[in-house]
């Protein structure tokens, strides 16, 4: 079991034009802004008006990444916020999927602020052009 995440030791996330669709579509879909609203509107910045969490899971079991929509979390004394990780887990993913992890079945994962400063390129795996 790990200790709670604080939100002062987050490091930060650029997205990519792909990522940042994911938070497009919980702006665009019916619904998808509800759930984080309903869920206690998870966030790094008390003042943001719009999800700002991204979580990456990779282990043998899960293997995913997008928009921390709920974790449980509490504000400490000094004000800071921490994460419970070790809990169910709701994450939106690509394509408008709305994933439940169980947190303490997925150790392998990594908590970032969203940088929305600027966007990176996609990656793109394309197979060489053959001729003749």
């Amino acid at each position: 079991m790990l200790s709670p995440l604080r939100a002062d030791a987050l490091g930060t996330r650029v997205l990519t034009r792909h990522q940042y669709n994911i938070m497009m579509d919980l702006k665009e879909i019916d619904g998808l802004w509800g759930i984080w609203d309903r869920m206690g509107r998870v966030r790094a910045n008390p003042a943001a008006t719009q999800p700002d969490l991204w979580l990456e899971i990779e282990t043998s079991d899960y293997m995913t990444d997008g928009l921390l929509l709920y974790c449980p979390m509490a504000t400490d004394l000094d004000g800071t916020t921490t994460y419970d990780l070790d809990n169910v887990l709701l994450v939106l993913e690509a394509y408008e999927h709305i994933a439940t992890i169980p947190g303490w079945l997925a150790p392998e994962r990594t908590l970032y602020r969203i940088d929305a400063s600027r966007l990176l390129p996609d990656e793109t795996h394309l197979d060489p052009v053959k001729y003749g």
